[in-house]
């Protein structure tokens, strides 16, 4: 159960930082997260088991991507 929050956690990091966005004719250099995996799903594990997964984030963009916050679910 903890692990659905924590991805429900960094995902709504991910789509709510500021600077995200697509490129527009406006402003051609803007940051762009790319997350290749959107979803994981942990097996159950025992309670007070620390369980750990990496999401890779990468910026498609033409400017630098400032990540100010991240929170765990």
């Amino acid at each position: 159960m903890w692990g659905k929050y924590f991805l429900l956690g960094c995902m709504a990091c991910v789509f709510m930082m500021p600077g995200y966005a697509t490129a527009t004719e406006s402003s051609p250099k803007v940051p762009q997260a790319f997350l290749p995996e959107r979803v994981f799903e942990f097996q159950p594990v025992l309670e007070g088991t620390q369980v750990v997964h990496e999401f890779v984030l990468k910026n498609k963009g033409e400017a630098p991507l400032n990540i100010l916050q991240i929170k765990s679910g």
